[in-house]
């Protein structure tokens, strides 16, 4: 049988890279001033946020156990370092051991701290955040994506830099935050709660916005005209039939 020559392939040549004009250099540096500019903004938002966190309250943040304190009184017949058993008056049945300390004595008290279970329901959102800590995730959030859509810009325009990856950076950008919130909540929070909170803080604002635009627009209507505009919210009523009730299909245009 005859031999089937083959040719070595070819690696495919590099792409000559056009060095930019002096116009485009111009325009790279002036988007790679803006894109640090608001990089340096977004920092120092992260901070502001971060501080902000870490002021929130326990009740703010409910935790899963909180230790309370109890006063325990040493047996006859022990002595300091002895390790001695009491029941968890916060737990039915809990059990707990603790080392009796050095200036105790017989008959006499010490205090120690017990786990206290949380009696909040998991299922449910029990973290607490308030319109000014909303606000200032979606600050922080804002920011962010600034920084992020001009750092992509200025890569962009510049070939010999590497392609920013606009989209995987602005879904991580919670992700230093959510090392700040403590690990033992209720609720525990995660990029996605996150996210859930700074579309509930814009969709409030935008809620505010258009109330004050609209107030604006009844500023010089009669008092009770403008208190019943205020009041107003447009509804739509249905009739849901009971089951087994045939009706017909209509086209609802609203």
């Amino acid at each position: 049988a005859d031999k089937q020559e083959t040719t070595p392939s070819k690696k495919p040549a590099k792409k000559k890279i056009e060095p930019l004009t002096e116009e485009a250099k111009t325009q790279v540096e002036a988007l790679k001033k803006r894109a640090e500019d608001l990089k340096a903004k977004s920092d120092q938002v992260f901070r502001e946020t971060r501080d902000a966190i870490n002021k929130m309250t326990e009740k703010e943040l409910p935790r899963k156990k909180k230790n309370e304190k109890v006063s325990i009184v040493v047996p006859e017949g022990r002595n300091p370092g002895d390790d001695i058993t009491f029941s968890n008056p916060h737990v039915a049945g809990q059990k707990l051991r603790v080392k009796i300390p050095k200036n105790a004595s017989a008959g006499g008290k010490f205090v120690v701290s017990v786990p206290v279970p949380s009696k909040l329901n998991p299922e449910n959102d029990n973290n607490k955040f308030g319109r000014e800590m909303q606000d200032q995730l979606d600050s922080f959030s804002h920011a962010y994506d600034d920084w992020c859509h001009a750092e992509a810009s200025w890569r962009e325009m510049d070939p010999t830099q590497e392609k920013f990856a606009l989209h995987h950076e602005r879904m991580n950008k919670f992700e230093k935050l959510l090392s700040i919130f403590p690990s033992d909540l209720v609720t525990p929070i995660d990029a996605a709660y996150l996210r859930k909170i700074v579309r509930r803080a814009r969709q409030n604002k935008h809620k505010r916005v258009k109330t004050q635009q609209r107030l604006g627009e009844l500023g010089n209507a009669d008092p009770q005209v403008k208190r019943e505009e205020e009041d107003t919210k447009p509804s739509l009523e249905i009739q849901v039939p009971g089951k087994g009730v045939v009706f017909h299909e209509v086209n609802l245009e609203i």
